[in-house]
């Protein structure tokens, strides 16, 4: 398996869409930057799209989109892995939109997404609307890639 973009949508410090993309060759990637440039939230933000670890919702959710979205509008934070492993490409997203209020009160709404790619077509994609994932997060992944993969096993 191996990464090959990243993208980051108004999650802690990256405000609207920040795309990062890896290099097919290579095998060692550095992570370089400035104190508070968002290196440790980086790695943070994978660790919570595939395994759903997090604290505080509005910890994730990035100031100034909620500082400028108005009361009531829809604020959403994603983060998004391309992967891939024996040629097909792997997408899995996790978001978070909340409605914006003059309180602190944010109701989520959280969603989670996995996709199957081969040679530029969707051959499976699963959604999930999550209210609060927890620890079974991470057997719904781990089950989730081990079925695509037998199924990829079955079909070679």
């Amino acid at each position: 398996m191996k990464i090959n973009k990243i993208k980051l949508h108004n999650y802690r410090q990256y405000y609207n869409e920040q795309v990062i993309s890896i290099p097919e060759k290579g095998k060692i990637i550095i992570i370089r930057g400035e104190n508070g440039a968002g290196k440790t939230n980086l790695i943070s933000g994978l660790t919570w799209c595939l395994y759903n670890e997090k604290t505080n919702i509005k910890e994730l959710i990035n100031d100034k989109a909620l500082d400028e979205a108005p009361a009531g509008k829809k604020v959403e934070m994603y983060i998004e892995i391309h992967f891939k492993h024996d040629d097909i490409l792997y997408i899995i997203k996790r978001n978070i939109s909340v409605i914006n209020s003059l309180t602190d009160q944010l109701k989520p709404n959280e969603k989670y997404n996995l996709q199957k790619i081969k040679d530029g077509t969707i051959q499976e994609s699963i959604d999930d609307e999550v209210a609060s994932m927890g620890q079974g997060s991470k057997l719904l992944l781990k089950m989730i890639i081990t079925r695509m993969l037998v199924t990829q096993l079955k079909i070679s």
